[in-house]
């Protein structure tokens, strides 16, 4: 099974008092780069959730945002640090008198001082476990999200190695005629010429130019290339940078190929298959 590196996810879990959301964007990249959104109160819990992330997912650009609302106000209950507001007032009060028509101090300004207020500790807890327990369902859905997106993206790129397959298989039976064609090319143009020419010499050239212009290794080797090709999509796994080197190389293979071509026919098939190629490319770069 391949796994496209494009998907997404979301997963919501409440309880009496609480309800957390996970949402999962997940786009192509060369590695896997996480980012991760969270309310500032669960920041120390980042390194876990990489840690459990890592395990299920292998490449990829992922945005995971956490979301948490209360069902019960009464559940983010807090006390205010008298003994630090205090202080906090009175620094504010000193330094207004240093300071000429100074703008009054808000409560609510005082109380939004993380020092200020006292969580219920209760409450952060409770939002930490669903978190914690909450994050490998999300991650679950996004792999199957990921899986049949994979699933697609393998149907539309063993369509395109069967075309081309077909094109080899073209330009292998066009291989046969080629030498005649070069024979009856060469003695149209020295017909034309009226040139006088040695019989001896002429097949010599013409041995010479089916040698520099013989292209059945290149199409050997794109065979074994296209074979491979598919033999990893069927093994499944994490193939995408696989796929993109294979494709490098067919690649290669076709332009050598269309450079020691000398029939217009072979080359608009050479055309063809770089534009399958690059299609295959353009799919292989979404998969894991």
């Amino acid at each position: 099974m391949i796994y496209s590196m494009t998907a997404y996810a979301r997963h919501e879990v409440k309880n009496d008092e609480i309800t957390i959301c996970w949402d999962i964007r997940s786009v192509n990249h060369r590695y896997l780069d996480l980012s991760f959104r969270l309310p500032e109160e669960l920041r120390d819990l980042e390194p876990y959730f990489r840690d459990i992330t890592k395990k299920n997912i292998n490449r990829g650009k992922l945005d995971l945002s956490l979301k948490v609302s209360m069902v019960d106000d009464k559940a983010k209950s807090f006390t205010i640090n008298m003994v630090q507001a205090k202080q906090v007032i009175a620094a504010c009060q000193e330094l207004a008198s240093n300071i000429q028509l100074p703008a009054p101090v808000s409560p609510l300004d005082i109380l939004l001082l993380p020092s200020i207020r006292l969580e219920n500790d209760a409450y952060w807890k409770n939002i930490k476990e669903l978190a914690r327990e909450s994050l490998p369902d999300v991650l679950a859905k996004l792999n199957i999200s990921k899986r049949q997106e994979g699933k697609e993206l393998l149907t539309v790129i063993l369509r395109r190695l069967k075309e081309i397959e077909i094109k080899l298989e073209e330009i292998n039976n066009l291989l046969p005629n080629a030498t005649q064609m070069h024979k009856a090319k060469l003695l149209h143009r020295l017909k034309e010429l009226q040139a006088v020419y040695d019989e001896g010499r002429l097949e010599q050239e013409l041995l010479y130019l089916t040698q520099r212009t013989d292209i059945a290794e290149e199409l050997d080797r794109l065979s074994i290339h296209v074979k491979e090709t598919k033999r990893s999509l069927t093994e499944g796994g994490v193939v995408g940078r696989r796929l993109d080197f294979l494709m490098q190389e067919i690649n290669r293979e076709v332009n050598t190929l269309a450079a020691k071509s000398t029939e217009p026919q072979i080359s608009l098939l050479t055309v063809d298959l770089k534009v399958l190629i690059e299609q295959i490319r353009e799919q292989a770069q979404n998969l894991e």
